[in-house]
């Protein structure tokens, strides 16, 4: 039973991460930010001052990914980076536009989930919620890589 169910889980795993984000094709909601940068603005707006190597790490990415994606983000006014104030390094931090359209994205996100779970009780709701962010934290815990709440 147990290898049927880590099966099952596998498979709803998979196809839950075409939800969170754009809902299903043809998109149900508008897609205000794209996906690295939100998971990057999101990563900032809880620990602002990170470096590339922090954000990578975080992140579980190579540094050049990060890179690139924070190269476009600057571009875009979302972040902007500073010298870190003991050493050469550079720290990144979300802008006030950065956070803006991050709450948007997310607030926009909710509504998807909003109308996946409309006719789901109170209770389904709260239970799937408290199992998802278990799943999440033991990935982290695995990782050594926990992400601040």
């Amino acid at each position: 039973m147990r290898d049927d169910d880590l099966s099952t889980l596998v498979l709803e795993n998979l196809l839950l991460s075409r939800v969170g984000a754009t809902g299903y094709r043809p998109a149900v909601r508008e897609v205000i930010l794209d996906r690295s940068a939100t998971a990057i603005l999101a990563r900032l707006n809880v620990q602002p001052g990170m470096t590339v190597a922090e954000l990578a790490d975080g992140l579980g990415l190579d540094i050049s990914t990060v890179h690139r994606q924070l190269v476009a983000a600057i571009a875009q006014g979302l972040i902007i980076k500073d010298r870190a104030t003991s050493g050469s390094a550079k720290v990144h931090y979300a802008t006030d536009k950065g956070l803006d359209l991050l709450h948007r994205e997310l607030e926009s996100r909710r509504g998807t989930m909003e109308k996946v779970t409309t006719q789901w009780s109170d209770a389904e709701v709260s239970e799937f919620a408290r199992l998802m962010r278990k799943f999440n934290e033991d990935v982290e815990k695995l990782r050594g890589q926990p992400w601040p709440r």
